[in-house]
């Protein structure tokens, strides 16, 4: 079972008015990860609530900084960059067994990212995780190109792995937009 790779889903519930930012990992080697995200951070000088900031906010053109940044570590070192690190800081994650995995690829194709831009519709946190852990595993994930889907929370409780808890959410402001699943906290 050394052989065996896995691919980890990581979510903040808060971000994005509350409809949830995801990140990504995997395993390329024994105790050996590849993390990272494109987060996408309000970086204008108006307020979210300002219509003109809101709509050049939803696209950002391929070329522009769309805010991804990838890092290599241990688990517990992903788990703690995750949990605290310089960026956005996520509340869980999910962990999905991956019998044939290809590092190589997912590599290659979330490196490429820094320069794919970003879009609310079509090219958000939850299709570019979705694409660079399918590179790496394969179709193991939920299809995130339906409507509902498209929303972080929607999809993360979607897929079929146990959510473990890297510190407490606040609140969850949107219930109809989560599906319930069983939780456990880790240290």
């Amino acid at each position: 079972m050394e052989n065996y790779g896995a691919a980890y889903v990581f979510i903040n519930f808060e971000q994005a008015m509350a409809l949830g930012h995801i990140g990504w990992g995997f395993k390329v080697e024994p105790d050996r990860y590849f993390f990272g995200s494109t987060d996408h951070l309000w970086n204008r000088e108006y307020p979210m609530w300002h219509p003109g900031e809101l709509i050049r906010y939803m696209d950002v053109p391929a070329g522009a900084n769309n805010d991804y940044w990838s890092a290599y570590g241990t688990e517990e070192e992903m788990l703690t960059v995750m949990r605290s690190g310089p960026h956005v800081r996520y509340h869980s994650y999910k962990r999905v067994p991956v019998a044939v995995p290809n590092p190589a690829a997912a590599i290659a194709f979330a490196e490429a990212l820094k320069h794919n831009g970003w879009n609310v519709a079509r090219n958000n946190c939850v299709h570019q995780s979705h694409a660079v852990l399918t590179q790496y595993s394969g179709p193991i994930l939920p299809n995130p190109h339906t409507t509902l889907d498209r929303i972080p929370r929607r999809w993360f409780a979607a897929i079929q792995a146990e959510e473990m808890v890297l510190h407490d959410r606040v609140r969850n402001i949107f219930p109809i937009l989560m599906r319930s699943q069983a939780r456990r906290k880790i240290s």
